[in-house]
């Protein structure tokens, strides 16, 4: 079980940051300390209880600037780079042997994004599970629950792989074999060390 954002695709904040200081002429380190002061609204909009244009809202007002639908899009999409190098060998070789599923918090902007410009990826996949259409994120327990449902497994037969420890802490407490990595190369280290061969 994958996560999907610094595990599989780049994501940088700083990107979506210096969109937006450029929109609203905030400096940098402004934009950043406003956007991240309160992170119910970010939280609420994963779980797909709020609408894109309520989003774009509550984001015009946590920076005291109204920002136009082109460049809220731009900023926001800007956090999201393609697939990290090397991940793309290192899943198809998982995949000729193994289940992979990926369970992210995302977003219904996001998503349209990145299930564009991954979409080969995201076929050596056996299922895609997204926050914003379960109802719930990581680290709630539920959301993790859902996709051991659908692999019927017990969780001790499950790697699980996230760049965030609060959310490799949660799949732990589960009794998955959780795992904190950043990247293709720490992902392989990490099933090497559950015993899992990633060579070809």
């Amino acid at each position: 079980m994958f996560d999907l954002g610094g595990v599989v695709i780049d994501v940088s904040l700083s990107r979506t940051v210096a969109a937006w200081a450029e929109a609203t002429a905030l400096a940098p380190e402004e934009v950043r300390r406003r956007l991240l002061a309160d992170l119910a609204d970010y939280y609420q909009f994963e779980r797909g209880a709020m609408e894109p244009d309520e989003f774009r809202r509550r984001v015009g007002r946590m920076l005291g600037r109204p920002l136009a639908d082109d460049a809220f899009d731009r900023g926001w999409q800007a956090l999201l780079g393609g697939p990290l190098p090397g991940i793309e060998t290192l899943l198809a070789r998982l995949a000729r042997r193994l289940r992979l599923a990926l369970l992210t918090n995302t977003n219904v902007l996001h998503s349209q994004h990145w299930r564009q410009t991954c979409a080969g990826l995201l076929g050596r996949f056996e299922q895609v599970y997204e926050s914003w259409r379960m109802g719930c994120r990581k680290p709630e327990p539920a959301c993790f629950r859902q996709v051991l449902a659908y692999l019927a497994l017990e969780p001790a037969r499950v790697a699980y792989l996230d760049d965030g420890a609060e959310n490799v802490e949660a799949a732990g407490r589960l009794g998955m074999a959780a795992r904190l990595v950043r990247g293709p190369e720490e992902v392989a280290r990490a099933l090497e060390g559950l015993g899992v061969a990633v060579g070809e």
